[in-house]
């Protein structure tokens, strides 16, 4: 499970929570709508909820897709909104 918000959101702020079943490593890669990659990092997951601070300072207004993937190539993506 996968949430962002707020969504939509202004300014620089965007919170991620994504909740795990277990301890792991995964990759966290942002997108815009032309498929271009903007961010990209390794977040250690704890199991649970997890939050992860988003920096969209150099976003501009649209859409972009937020994705996690774990080791065994299992994804979460969600779809956000910067006004």
């Amino acid at each position: 499970e996968l949430k962002a918000f707020p969504n939509p959101f202004e300014g620089n702020s965007l919170i991620v929570r994504i909740r795990s079943k277990n301890e792991q490593l995964v990759n966290l890669q942002v997108y815009d709508m032309g498929g271009r990659k903007l961010d990209q990092r390794s977040v250690s997951l704890q199991t649970g909820l997890n939050t992860v601070p988003m920096n969209a300072n150099r976003w501009q207004a649209g859409s972009y897709f937020i994705r996690f993937t774990n080791n065994t190539g299992e994804q979460v993506k969600a779809r956000v909104v910067k006004n």
